[in-house]
């Protein structure tokens, strides 16, 4: 079993406090693995498809100042955390009841104490930076594999070292084109509010879950005329302009013939009948791995699909189906198809 580093940070203590919550947690973790089982994973659900993965954690203390808040940012700028898979914030919310999970950085100081080192801020973190900028890990994604009730989602990071460090990280992974590192921030509660045994489990399940990409179902309908396939061209979205075979993402407890039947039917205004499997084919992309299970579908009338999610309908020769700009993910399928005697 493969296993997945994780660069977890804690905070020194701070504002009279004797201890922070996040570097207990982040100690306690550090320079250790375990063997993580997420559960079963639910169809169309997004989550991510292993639910059984070994995590090393390697902790890093930072400061409550300006240099703490640079640490990881560095880090990234030098080319120190190629081999990992996931970077994971932890910090105190003095005054919270449970965790929150936030969902992007602000690029404003709003101090309303003086940090470690005395000083205090309230302005830009980077000068002429984005005013926002969101993690690299979808924070829904992570509160739906079982964290709902556990994890609170939050939009501002406050205006203290935390959203300061948040920021200066995700605004070093923004400028390196080539570090894709998963990065999300953890604020949690003290341990008079939830048992750190608790806080230690919850942080073990998300970097489970961080550290690998949405796992998406998609059901595909190939439409056949003789030698021509229906091919659809993508009108909006990440892969505007490319073609595709019509069909789409399985919603929670979907089937894929439930899938088939609604999607031709919001996409295309067509009634159509799953008749034959024809392929499954398993890609990965940056943001996620897709499945896609293929069938050979019929349609009812006589009516052309209708132009919903698509700029064109095209009823191609199997031999030319090579000449469109696909999909990725679909180009397996083209093959397999021109392959056909």
């Amino acid at each position: 079993m493969e296993t997945r580093r994780v660069l977890l940070t804690g905070f020194e203590a701070f504002g009279g406090l004797s201890e922070n919550i996040s570097w207990q947690v982040a100690e306690l973790l550090g320079e250790t693995s375990s063997i993580v089982d997420l559960g079963p994973r639910e169809s169309g659900s997004g989550q991510p498809l292993h639910r059984t993965i070994c995590i090393e954690w390697v902790a890093q203390r930072l400061s409550v100042d300006e240099a703490g808040s640079r640490a990881v940012a560095d880090m990234i700028s030098h080319g120190s955390l190629d081999d990992f898979s996931a970077i994971i914030h932890l910090g105190l919310a003095r005054d919270a009841k449970v965790p929150r999970i936030e969902s992007q950085g602000i690029n404003r100081n709003r101090f309303m104490e003086a940090d470690n080192s005395g000083r205090t801020s309230n302005g830009e973190i980077v000068v002429n930076g984005p005013d926002l900028i969101s993690c690299s890990v979808d924070s829904e994604y992570v509160r739906q594999d079982g964290l709902s009730t556990i994890l609170e989602l939050s939009h501002d990071a406050g205006g203290y070292v935390c959203n300061e460090t948040l920021y200066r990280t995700l605004h070093a992974l923004d400028k390196d084109a080539d570090e894709v590192i998963p990065c999300t921030f953890l604020h949690l509660p003290p341990s008079e509010e939830m048992d750190i045994k608790v806080q230690l489990n919850l942080v073990q399940r998300v970097s489970a879950i961080v550290v690998q990409p949405p796992h998406i179902e998609v059901a595909g309908a190939l439409f056949r005329n003789g030698n021509q396939w229906m091919a659809s061209r993508r009108a909006s979205g990440r892969h505007e302009g490319l073609w595709e075979f019509p069909g789409g993402k399985l919603e929670l407890g979907e089937t894929v013939s439930d899938a088939l039947i609604r999607e031709c039917d919001e996409e295309l205004g067509w009634a159509i009948q799953p008749i034959q499997f024809f392929e499954r084919i398993f890609h990965v992309y940056p943001h996620a791995s897709v499945e896609l299970e293929f069938w050979i579908c019929e349609y009812d009338g006589g009516a052309p699909p209708a132009l919903r999610s698509h700029t064109e309908h095209r009823w191609v020769a199997k031999e030319d189906l090579g000449e469109l700009d696909w999909l990725e993910a679909d180009i397996p399928l083209v093959k397999r198809i021109q392959s056909l005697d």
